[in-house]
């Protein structure tokens, strides 16, 4: 050891630092439910359920907004630009936020929150606001409510030339002049209905043209004049909005896009399209659609052809489970009949797998898991399973239905192949609850062979519905039902030998669960098995049932450990995490974090980084914790990103694959130490430095040497040029 090394070994003086990237989260959500649309110069903005999705006109490129980013809320309603191009939307919890486009900032109103936002119209410094109350005029320019005016359940609003205003309603139009003095007034606001000539008094839009309002309902669509009616039109659809175009006028309704010249006879343009949400036509007279789970959409100029923007995202809002392959890609299941599957995250880029592109039998994903041979296995509602087989340049993908005959379908649909939970066990055999299986094979097992072997429920297992699956250090299998609590299968190491299995065993609310409708079950590091249920978490050791409290919600979805053993309970309102010591709570909610929906139903580890990932049911987010798992030595030490620049507060100097117990120093070149870590403070195998010295001052630009030592006598070091601007 050199002299510099024998120096900086023997410093003992102790600084504190903050540990392991605590506090830093990522938000992926899915937004092609697009809700409403606004066009400024440059831009086509998207409020959807996963947040606000901004298109540049100019370099074809997409930007996405969560509440990582500064939303108050990822379901977004409704959109509008100002007349300085700020963007303001609202959410679906009445949250009225604004974005500064150069900035990047968002400003939050909570004036309308416990309403609900259908609309918004800028015109001038104000800004019209649409609510299941009423309308309501908002000062742009004050920032404060002026006032709201309370004529019914408001869908859409609009100014015309005559600045006259329009409020579709439920109820009817109804319109007044921005003129009169006291729009609060009933007398100032005139009413049409159904009486007057609207083929329906739930009014949807209005839309001014030159010589007319077009007035759309959720029973057709109506011309009016200021005096007369026209007959109405596609009376047995909702037509939901209009807009005029380079080529004429364009109209939305539940059996496509229709379009007309000159005030012609309408046609269906292009293909069969009844989720329409919004129609907008840019400056270049381009016609944008916003599209209900399918994203935005414009008509290519001089044909008829829709053409959809794909932004890179999960296939679903809806994360059901998830699992990191031995590659370190991440595949998350998605339920649901429309917009569910199965999405690969390879850290970079998603890649979809649904009914709906073509590459899977159903859409309704329940579980996913890994086997030996690095194939994902997919249990499914109603289609099997299936097996991506990653081995090849491609993905190949087979099925476990009513075809292959092993699975069972439920009774009097055989076809129907109900699959809740996938796992693998140590000698590599994947087990797969098949759930109401008319043969009452609810749990099978396939080995790397291709043997199958089956349990019943006239052997003993508990229930039909069984829904989730453990394994533990012995080989014995947990299953959790819905109605009969937790039944055991002890094959003994031997699956494929009957005559020493035990499935006799099983626990439900006499042996101490809080409920029989167990949902998750999951194994630590001490051999205590965790149990969640829908009014309670439970443990068993050592043949005992107990009850733990505090969690932050009692209606539990979901149970997962860590590398360091930290158990991370996922609830209907939030998530807890246990720490290893069993006695240490940690909780996050949407009202203490970034944390994207309360109702948490899945985890993932990246052990190497610590990185939690959370699967909930409007998007997953992304939790850089401390907690990632210790190398087995120093050799493969790291520090990043070198030149490590201070120019702003988030700035860090991150040091990787620490080992168990280990300490970190950082010195300045003239053996002067700057900053310590002691390894009571390092909770994982990563941990950085923020260039701060100990008295909390940014350090000054230059080199520096950082050393790693543990209890066991290893050390390592690197250095790192420091810049300061």
């Amino acid at each position: 050891m050199n002299r510099f090394l024998i120096f900086i070994s023997l410093c003992i003086f102790f600084y504190q630092i903050l540990f392991a990237d605590v506090g830093q989260w990522r938000t992926f959500t899915n937004a092609k439910d697009i809700r409403q649309i606004a066009i400024d110069e440059e831009t086509v903005w998207c409020a959807t359920n996963g947040g606000l999705v901004a298109y540049d006109l100019v370099e074809h490129s997409s930007t996405k907004y969560t509440n990582t980013e500064g939303l108050l809320s990822n379901d977004l309603i409704a959109i509008e630009v100002d007349r300085y191009n700020r963007v303001w939307i609202a959410s679906s919890e009445g949250h009225l936020m604004c974005l500064e486009p150069e900035s990047g900032e968002f400003k939050i109103k909570n004036d309308f929150v416990g309403f609900v936002i259908r609309d918004l119209y800028a015109y001038g410094d104000s800004i019209f606001i649409a609510l299941n109350i009423g309308t309501s005029l908002y000062d742009i320019s004050k920032w404060e409510v002026k006032e709201t005016w309370k004529i019914g359940e408001c869908n859409r609003v609009v100014v015309d030339a005559e600045e006259q205003i329009w409020v579709a309603c439920n109820d009817g139009v109804k319109t007044a002049s921005l003129d009169f003095p006291n729009l609060m007034a009933p007398s100032a606001w005139t009413t049409y209905t159904f009486v007057d000539g609207l083929p329906s008094n739930n009014v949807l839009f209005v839309y001014p043209t030159d010589s007319s309002y077009i007035i759309g309902t959720e029973r057709g669509v109506v011309r009016f004049d200021g005096t007369n009616w026209s007959d109405p039109e596609f009376t047995d659809f909702s037509v939901v909005d209009a807009a005029a175009g380079e080529q004429g006028l364009y109209l939305a309704t539940s059996d496509g896009l229709y379009h007309t010249e000159s005030g012609g006879l309408w046609r269906r343009l292009g293909e069969y399209l009844p989720n329409i949400t919004d129609i907008q036509v840019d400056r270049e007279a381009t016609v944008w659609l916003g599209v209900g789970h399918r994203g935005l959409a414009y008509i290519e100029k001089n044909t008829e052809q829709f053409l959809y923007l794909e932004p890179d995202e999960p296939l679903s809002n809806q994360f059901q489970d998830m699992v990191f392959d031995k590659t370190g890609n991440l595949w998350v299941a998605s339920p649901g009949v429309a917009g569910g599957g199965i999405s690969r995250f390879d850290g970079t880029t998603w890649l979809t797998f649904s009914k709906t592109n073509g590459k899977l039998n159903s859409n309704n994903y329940q579980a996913v898991t890994v086997d030996s041979s690095n194939r994902v296995w997919a249990a499914s509602w109603g289609a099997g399973v299936a097996i991506f087989d990653q081995s090849g340049s491609e993905i190949t993908i087979s099925f476990l239905d009513e075809a292959d005959g092993h699975l069972s379908g439920i009774s009097g649909s055989s076809s129907y192949i109900v699959t809740t939970d996938v796992m693998v066990d140590k000698s590599g055999n994947v087990w797969i609850l098949n759930a109401q299986a008319a043969n009452q094979n609810v749990l099978a097992m396939v080995t790397p062979d291709n043997q199958w072997q089956y349990f019943s429920t006239v052997e003993g297992i508990r229930s039909l519905f069984v829904q989730t699956l453990a394994i533990d250090t012995y080989g014995r299998k947990w299953i959790g039902t819905q109605d009969r609590g937790i039944s055991v299968v002890d094959d003994n190491g031997t699956p494929m030998d009957k005559f020493d299995d035990d499935l006799s065993q099983g626990l439900n609310t006499n042996d101490g669960l809080f409920d029989l409708n167990v949902r998750s079950i999951a194994e630590d590091d001490d051999g205590v098995l965790w149990v969640g249920t829908q009014d309670g978490l439970n443990y068993w050791f050592g043949g005992q049932v107990g009850k733990r409290y505090s969690v932050i919600n009692d209606d539990i979805n979901c149970i997962a450990i860590d590398a360091l053993n930290n158990k991370w309970i996922g609830t209907k309102g939030g998530l807890s995490r246990l720490d290893a010591d069993e006695f240490t709570w940690e909780h996050f909610s949407t009202s203490n974090s970034p944390l994207v929906n309360d109702n948490v139903t899945c985890f993932a580890f990246n052990k190497q980084t610590g990185h939690v990932y959370i699967g909930t049911t409007n998007g997953m987010s992304v939790y850089e914790s401390p907690f990632a798992q210790p190398a087995q030595s120093l050799a493969q030490l790291k520090g990043y990103p070198n030149p490590f620049v201070l120019d702003n507060e988030m700035n860090r100097f991150y040091i990787e694959n620490l080992a168990k117990d280990s300490e970190i120093r950082i010195f300045t070149l003239a053996g002067s130490l700057v900053r310590k870590i002691s390894s009571q403070q390092i909770l994982g195998a990563r941990a950085y430095w923020d260039g701060r010295n100990d008295k909390g001052d940014l350090i000054s630009s230059g080199v520096y040497f950082y050393l790693v030592t543990t209890a066991d006598g290893e050390s390592g070091a690197g250095k790192v040029a420091v810049i300061h601007p």
